[in-house]
């Protein structure tokens, strides 16, 4: 996934999410599409830097508790798209197993104190 975003391959991105995919700003995929094809078409290249730390998986279901931070670059001019300044983000990712294939069900930024 991390690969197909910084080629800025949209179509392949969108695959990953299901049509019922929200988040907890209360994005769904349908709000999601237009605001990644503005970021593909903005910036020139994206960096995308995710460490996973924990994964669970239940039966057609899991959850990767990650860090997560996303730049955008126009030319050499960079800005920080996902993340603080100085850190990563905390992001759970939902996924479930789809037709053979781990799709994106849902995600949700992580507090402080966690959701493991």
């Amino acid at each position: 996934m991390r690969v197909v975003a910084e080629r800025k391959d949209f179509d392949r991105v969108i695959e990953q999410v299901t049509d019922d995919y929200t988040d907890n700003t209360g994005n769904k995929k349908q709000t999601l599409k237009p605001r990644l094809e503005r970021m593909f078409g903005i910036y020139d290249r994206l960096e995308i830097r995710a460490a996973i730390s924990k994964i669970e998986k239940a039966g057609n279901s899991a959850r990767a508790l990650a860090k997560v931070k996303v730049d955008g670059f126009r030319g050499s001019q960079k800005e920080r798209l996902f993340g603080s300044p100085f850190a990563a983000r905390d992001l759970q990712i939902d996924f479930e197993k789809r037709g053979g294939d781990w799709k994106i069900v849902g995600s949700s930024l992580v507090s402080r104190r966690g959701l493991f």
